[in-house]
C-alpha cells in the first residue's frame, strides 16, 4: 500500500495551533462592547440604503456618456430620488412606519440584487484597478481625506447636537414616524419646504435611529467626493483631481457639517450630478444628458429653496451651450425642465393640497403662515452693503465664520484661490479646455449673481450653506485652476514646491481645527461607553439637555409652549417649539391684556410655558425690528404672574400653566 504524503501538514498544523491559543487569549482577555456591533449595524444599514439606491438607478439608466466612476455615482442619485417620491408618495396618501420602510427595503435588496451587485462589482473594480504609484504629496492629500472622513464617520455615531438639525432636519422625520404620516406640521413652518433629503433621513432613521442620518449625511460627502475626482480624472491629472477634491474640504463648515445631519451636503451632490451632465454636453450633446441635467438640477431644489440657485444658473449656462452647439432651442430648454419638474413638482403639489399655497410658507398668507408670522419670517434687511453684490466671493471666504452672523460658514480659502486661477493664461489654453473653464465661469459666475441679488430681497439669503449646490462647479475650476498655476511653473521647481506646501499648510491648520472640535465633544468618551447619552448632550447643549430631560420626565399629559426656544427634537411631540420666535408675538398681536393670553394658551391645551430667558436678555440688549422692546417687556410682565415650576440657572425657566 503507497502511503499518501502531505508536504503541508505540519504547516497546516502549525497554522491551527496558533488559531487555537490566539482565540483562546482573545476569549478571556478581550472583552467586546456590544456598543460597536450597535453601531456596526447602523453603518451597514444605511450602507445598503446607498447600494439600493445604486442598483436602482444602476437598472433605470446604463450611462455611457460619463466617466464609468462618475456615472456609478450619478446612478446613486436617481435611486435616491425614486426612494425619496416613494416615501413621500406613501406618507401623503397612506402610511410610513419603521416596519412599512422595512419591508419595502428588504423587497427593493430582493427585486434589484442583482442590479446591486453588478453596481457594486463595478464600482469596486474601478478602486481596485487604480495605480497605486502616487508621489508624496498626493499620498499627503490621500491621507487627509481619509483622516477627517474617519473623524467625522465616528462623529456621526454620536447622538445630534447641531442647531438647525435639531429645530427641524432632524425633527421632521421623527415626528413623521411619530406621526406615521406626512402632513402640515403647523409649529412648524419648515414643513412647507421641499423635504428630499428628510424623506432619506426618515427611511434610515427608521432602521437604524436617529444616527442613521448622520451616517447617511457622511455618505453624500463621499458619494460627492468620488463623483467628482472621477469627473475630474478625464479632464486634469490625478495630482490636479486630488487637489480639487482636497479644495472642496478645505475649510472646517464643510468638513464638520458631513456629521450635522443638514441638507446641505445632499444638496451639493446633487449639485454635483448637474455641473457633470453640462460640462459633458459642450462636446458630446445628447438629449440624454440636457434631461439628466434638469432631474439632478430638480432635485438639488427638491432639497431646499435656495439650493434651486443650481436650476436657474444651469438654464443660463444650457442656452448658451444650445446657442454655440447650434442646437433646437426650445427641444434642449423643454428637456432640462421636464427633468427638473420631475422631482421638484411633487413638493409644490404637496403644498398646495396641504396648504394651499405651492410655495408655502412664503409669499402670502396660507396654513398657519399669517401676516404677523410671514413678517417675522420674510422680514429681514440685506446683509451688509451693496459692495456684496461685487464682491461677494472674496467676503464670503474671508468674513465667512462658521456660527456667526452673515455668510455663517468657514469655506476654506482654496476653494476660492485655485478657482480664479483656473482663467490664468486662458488664451494658451485648447479649445476645449478653454471651452469647459468659461462655461463652468458662468455657471459659477450666475449662481453668485443670484446669491447676491437673493441677499439684496433677503438677507436670510446671505448665508454660504444655501449654495453648497454651487460647489462642485467650484471644485473643478479649482482643479483647472491648479494644474494651470503649475504648468505656468515648469521648469521651477521651488515655486511649485511652495505652492504645495501652502496647500499641505491650509490642510494641516483644517484637521487641527477639526480634531480639536472632535476631541472637545467629547465624541470617543460617549462611543466607548464611558458617558451615557445624557451626559454627553449635557457637555456639548449645556442648560438645554438638562431642559429636555425634565420635560421628557414630566407627566405623560403634559404639553409644553416654548418662548425664544426653537429646537424641539428632544421633546416632540409633548412640546411646541418657537421655531421662528413668534409665538409670543402671535399672543401677543391678538391679546394685550395678560389674562386672555394665558386663557387661550389653556384652552389650547398647554400645561406648561417653557421660555429661554438668555434670549429674552439677547434681544434687550442687541435690538431687533421683529422683537421690539415693549413686547419683551410686556413678556416679562405676564411671566410675573404665573407660578415658576423650575429655574434652570437664570438660562431656562419653566413655568406651569394650570396652577396659575
Amino acid at each position: 500500500m503507497i502511503k499518501k504524503s502531505f508536504p503541508n501538514f505540519p504547516a497546516i498544523i502549525g497554522l491551527v495551533w496558533l488559531i487555537i491559543i490566539i482565540l483562546g487569549y482573545e476569549v478571556t482577555h478581550f472583552s467586546l462592547d456590544l456598543s460597536v456591533l450597535n453601531y456596526l449595524w447602523k453603518f451597514f444599514a444605511v450602507f445598503l440604503y446607498v447600494c439600493l439606491a445604486g442598483g436602482i438607478g444602476f437598472k433605470i439608466w446604463v450611462g455611457r456618456e460619463l466617466p464609468i466612476l462618475t456615472t456609478r455615482i450619478l446612478q446613486v442619485l436617481l435611486g435616491f430620488g425614486i426612494l425619496i417620491l416613494i416615501t413621500l408618495i406613501l406618507g401623503v396618501f397612506w402610511r410610513v412606519t419603521p416596519t412599512i420602510i422595512t419591508i419595502l427595503w428588504v423587497i427593493g435588496l430582493i427585486v434589484f440584487s442583482k442590479s446591486i451587485y453588478a453596481w457594486f462589482k463595478s464600482i469596486s473594480n474601478s478602486f481596485t484597478h487604480a495605480p497605486l504609484n502616487l508621489s508624496g504629496f498626493e499620498i499627503i492629500l490621500c491621507f487627509y481625506l481619509f483622516l477627517f472622513f474617519a473623524i467625522q464617520l465616528f462623529q456621526s455615531f454620536a447622538p445630534p447636537i447641531k442647531y438647525d438639525a435639531l429645530i427641524y432636519h432632524l425633527t421632521l422625520p421623527k415626528i413623521y414616524l411619530d406621526l406615521q404620516r406626512i402632513e402640515d406640521i403647523p409649529w412648524l413652518v419648515m414643513s412647507g419646504m421641499p423635504q428630499a433629503a428628510e424623506m432619506m433621513y426618515l427611511d434610515v432613521m427608521a432602521i437604524a435611529g436617529e444616527t442613521g442620518p448622520l451616517i447617511l449625511n457622511w455618505f453624500f460627502g463621499i458619494l460627492t467626493s468620488i463623483g467628482i475626482f472621477g469627473f475630474l480624472k478625464e479632464k486634469v491629472n490625478a495630482k490636479s483631481s486630488l487637489v480639487g477634491v482636497v479644495c472642496l474640504f478645505s475649510g472646517y463648515t464643510v468638513v464638520s457639517s458631513l456629521s450635522w445631519g443638514y441638507v446641505d451636503w445632499v444638496g451639493c451632490l446633487f449639485g454635483m450630478g448637474m455641473t457633470v451632465c453640462i460640462i459633458q454636453v459642450i462636446d458630446h450633446y445628447s438629449k440624454s444628458l440636457v434631461f439628466l441635467s434638469g432631474i439632478f438640477a430638480g432635485l438639488a431644489f427638491s432639497t431646499k429653496y435656495p439650493a434651486g440657485v443650481i436650476f436657474l444658473s444651469g438654464f443660463f449656462t444650457l442656452s448658451l451651450i444650445i446657442w454655440r452647439n447650434k442646437s433646437n432651442f426650445l427641444q434642449s430648454i423643454w428637456r432640462y425642465f421636464l427633468g427638473a419638474s420631475l422631482f421638484a413638482i411633487p413638493w409644490l403639489l404637496k403644498n398646495l393640497i396641504l396648504t394651499g399655497n405651492p410655495v408655502y410658507p412664503f409669499f402670502f398668507p396660507s396654513g398657519s403662515m399669517d401676516l404677523t408670522r410671514l413678517g417675522v419670517y420674510q422680514g429681514m434687511e440685506p446683509y451688509g452693503d451693496l459692495f456684496d453684490l461685487f464682491l461677494l466671493p472674496i467676503r464670503a471666504t474671508i468674513q465667512g465664520i462658521d456660527g456667526t452672523n452673515g455668510y455663517s460658514v468657514s469655506l476654506g480659502p482654496l476653494f476660492l484661490g485655485f478657482s480664479i486661477l483656473a482663467f490664468l493664461g486662458l488664451e494658451k489654453l485648447c479649445r476645449k479646455k478653454k471651452t469647459e473653464t468659461l462655461i463652468l465661469g458662468l455657471l459659477c459666475f450666475s449662481g453668485i449673481f443670484i446669491w447676491a441679488v437673493g441677499n439684496q430681497i433677503s438677507g436670510f439669503l446671505i448665508q454660504t450653506r444655501f449654495y453648497f449646490s454651487l460647489f462642485p462647479a467650484f471644485t473643478i475650476l479649482a482643479a483647472f485652476g491648479f494644474e494651470n498655476l503649475e504648468n505656468n511653473m515648469i521648469g521651477k521647481k521651488n515655486l511649485i514646491i511652495l505652492s504645495r506646501i501652502a496647500v499641505v499648510i491650509v490642510l494641516f491648520l483644517n484637521i487641527f481645527q477639526i480634531t480639536s472640535d472632535f476631541v472637545k465633544k467629547g465624541t470617543l468618551t460617549y462611543l466607548f461607553n464611558l458617558e451615557n447619552r445624557q451626559a454627553y448632550l449635557e457637555r456639548n447643549l449645556g442648560w438645554y439637555a438638562l431642559v429636555m430631560e425634565d420635560i421628557q420626565n414630566l407627566p405623560s399629559e403634559s404639553r409644553i409652549l416654548s418662548i425664544f426656544e426653537p429646537r424641539g427634537y428632544e421633546c416632540v411631540p409633548a412640546c411646541d417649539p418657537d421655531e421662528i420666535l413668534d409665538h409670543w408675538k402671535i399672543s401677543y398681536s391678538k391679546h394685550s391684556d395678560n389674562d386672555l393670553i394665558l386663557s387661550d394658551w389653556k384652552n389650547a391645551g398647554y400645561t406648561h410655558l417653557l421660555v429661554y430667558q438668555e434670549g429674552i436678555d439677547f434681544l434687550k440688549e442687541n435690538p431687533d425690528p421683529h422683537h421690539p422692546i415693549q413686547e419683551l417687556n410686556q413678556l416679562q410682565s405676564f411671566l410675573a404672574t404665573i407660578s415658576v415650576e423650575k429655574n434652570f440657572g437664570g438660562i431656562y425657566t419653566l413655568y406651569r400653566l394650570d396652577g396659575h
